[in-house]
């Protein structure tokens, strides 16, 4: 497979992971998707992911950070600036943040995505929680809207 038909599978596959909701096996657990949207396809779910989300951005990852100093309540945790170019839904103002996310590996965490969208080099777009805990960090997830901009 040459580097372009990898790129379109690993983004696909990320494109999967950031919308669609995980089935039953998975230990990550999101928000229920009804049965008559998810039987509806990609489409579908995503509309509607968007639809229930509060806060939404697009904007360009610059830095990701993880390791043994980076925690948060003693989990470790995965630390990325996102330069918000705009809103797609919400108040929040534009500009840079700071977000967090798990890692992966059936904690719900999009690390894998926000490494690609700063290696590729695109925009991602992202549902973002406000954060009690930590003011100032936003968090994110793969139970939230999101996507990769194709590349232009």
């Amino acid at each position: 497979m040459n580097a372009a038909g990898y790129g379109a599978v690993l983004l696909a596959s990320l494109l999967t992971s950031l919308v669609a909701a995980p089935g039953p096996a998975a230990a990550c657990s999101c928000l229920a998707i009804p049965d008559n949207v998810r039987a509806a396809g990609t489409d579908q779910v995503k509309a509607w992911m968007l639809e229930h989300a509060t806060d939404v951005v697009r904007g360009r990852i610059t830095d990701v950070r993880a390791g043994d100093d980076v925690t948060r309540n003693g989990n470790r945790v995965v630390v990325a600036k996102i330069k918000v170019s705009s809103v797609v839904k919400g108040d929040l103002p534009v500009g840079e943040k700071t977000i967090l996310t798990r890692f992966g590996t059936g904690d719900c965490g999009i690390a894998s995505a926000l490494l690609v969208s700063i290696a590729r080099q695109r925009d991602i777009i992202l549902e973002v929680q406000k954060n009690a805990d930590f003011p100032g960090e936003l968090f994110v997830d793969m139970c939230g809207y999101g996507e990769i901009t194709p590349a232009r």
